[in-house]
């Protein structure tokens, strides 16, 4: 059981004024990938990942988008992140546009080593199996289709007349030894692993 609390208006302002900034536009103008960009962004920042995580020395933090919108995602987030930083270490981003270069590369190039993975609209490219090694390797997990939680993933995105609704899979974070800010956590519905409330 968890409590359900939706995104209000308060933390909706703030990820929104915080979009316009990143982006560098006016609300009229911000399409809603630049909003799903920012929103990544300020998830990563949401997010303290344990010391193993970067025991190998690592300098960046590695955010990786899944689905075939990836490239408009990722070229506004390196973009926009090209000078910022998170807990001081520079932002590298990468897409996966399509499933089977995901899987390629799970095992060629250590999908593990990312720090978060954001799957756009979810059509069956991550299943329980893969979600559960991510969270081994430590990987927060954003997704958007409907069943994404359920599956093992730890937090949904989606838009209900334009603005942003979270969940947050407590239980699934918890098992990466993520710890999710307080804040985040004030304004997000919890759910736990078969995504009830």
């Amino acid at each position: 059981m968890g409590r359900t609390i939706n995104l209000n208006t308060r933390l909706l302002a703030l990820i929104l004024s915080c979009s316009l900034a990143l982006v560098g536009l006016g609300a009229k103008e911000v399409e809603p990938y630049k909003i799903k960009a920012a929103i990544v962004y300020h998830l990563a920042n949401m997010v303290n990942w344990p010391s193993e995580k970067f025991e190998n020395g690592e300098k960046s933090v590695r955010i990786g988008v899944a689905g075939s919108d990836s490239e408009g995602i990722v070229a506004i987030l390196k973009s926009s992140l090209d000078s910022r930083q998170i807990d001081g270490k520079t932002i590298v981003v990468q897409s996966f546009a399509d499933r089977g270069k995901l899987e390629v590369i799970y095992d060629d190039e250590a999908i593990g080593d990312f720090h978060v993975l954001y799957f756009l609209e979810d059509r069956g490219i991550v299943g329980e199996e893969a979600l559960n090694r991510l969270a081994r390797d430590h990987v927060l997990t954003v997704g958007e289709s409907t069943r994404f939680l359920d599956r093992g993933g730890m937090v949904g995105l989606s838009f209900e007349n334009g603005r942003p609704k979270i969940r947050v899979n407590l239980g699934e974070a918890k098992k990466g030894k993520l710890v999710i800010s307080s804040e985040l956590l004030r304004h997000a519905q919890i759910v736990n692993r078969e995504g009830t409330e």
